[in-house]
């Protein structure tokens, strides 16, 4: 938990500097700690939000899915660990079921792939600054980190 509020800090901090640059009409300037922090942020971000999934046609398991693993798990236990009998049969209730399909979800969020921290720093960060004194329909200057 600890960890994970430093984190966000250290993303409060980063994502602060951009701001503040954009504001200024500069570049942040951010160090590669800072731009691992930036990316590692905007895929969290991307991976919690459902329109993303659906948008994008990322894989997100289902339901019925989950709970099959969850039945050849609970299957694979009783067979190979049959002592533990009375422990698996409290453990595999509705509500415990639910509980571990949403932990599995959540902590799947905090774990970002290389690949994808790869090719999120490969393709840069690009801001777009508005003039307050243009029309809405006007197009905002783009500055390319």
């Amino acid at each position: 938990m600890e960890d994970d509020l430093s984190q966000l800090e250290a993303a409060d901090r980063v994502l602060s500097r951009i701001v503040n640059a954009a504001r200024c009409y500069t570049k942040p300037e951010l160090t590669q700690g800072e731009q691992t922090t930036w990316a590692a942020f905007l895929a969290v971000q991307w991976r919690r939000v459902l329109d993303i999934h659906l948008t994008f046609t990322v894989t997100v398991t289902a339901d019925e899915e989950v709970e099959r693993s969850l039945d050849d798990l609970m299957a694979e236990l009783r067979e190979t660990q049959p002592h533990l009998a009375h422990e698996l049969d409290a453990l595999d209730t509705s509500d415990n079921r639910m509980r571990t399909i949403e932990r599995a979800r959540v902590g799947s969020l905090a774990s970002v792939s290389r690949a994808v921290m790869d090719a999120i720093l490969s393709r840069g960060l690009a801001m777009a600054v508005g003039d307050r004194s243009r029309t809405r329909s006007s197009t905002p200057s783009t500055l390319r980190l």
